[in-house]
């Protein structure tokens, strides 16, 4: 449970945004929500189908900077409030279909590695171009064994 002073800071820094700040936080939960049903409904191997051209890096050239934050501030502050599990690839998924919509490419990476205990644990990040936009952190642990490009409108 959070703390009553982390809460009334969120809550704070929630009344400040604008209305287009609420706009790409509703779009954010409505893709997480969607994207979470999907990884729930359908096996891997379809979704895949869907998230765009394998091993393929989208080459960009810079990618705008202000849109990329604002997308990746998004996703992550919406799914630290959903209800449901919005984990790594929710987030990539979710993430990947909010650049889209603004005209930037991005690539979808999955990575694996093995735990302590012998299982085998994955990840999903996503980048545009040299960017990192979600899931960066600690994927130096996981071997990358999968990309999926995906270009505007595509």
């Amino acid at each position: 449970m959070k703390k009553k002073s982390s809460l009334r800071s969120d809550l704070a820094r929630l009344r400040r945004l604008s209305w287009r700040g609420w706009a790409l936080l509703a779009e954010a939960v409505l893709l997480l929500g969607a994207s979470r049903a999907c990884v729930l409904v359908f096996p891997y191997r379809r979704i895949m189908t869907w998230l765009g051209q394998r091993q393929g890096e989208r080459a960009i050239a810079a990618p705008p900077q202000l849109i990329v934050q604002r997308v990746a501030w998004a996703v992550r502050a919406a799914s630290r409030r959903t209800p449901w599990n919005s984990n790594c690839l929710a987030q990539a998924l979710a993430g990947q279909i909010m650049l889209g919509r603004r005209g930037v490419a991005s690539t979808i990476h999955f990575g694996v590695m093995r735990e302590t205990s012998g299982k085998l644990a994955a990840h999903a990040w996503l980048s545009a171009g040299d960017v990192f936009v979600i899931g960066k952190y600690g994927l130096e642990q996981y071997t990358e064994v999968a990309q999926f490009a995906r270009g505007v409108g595509g």
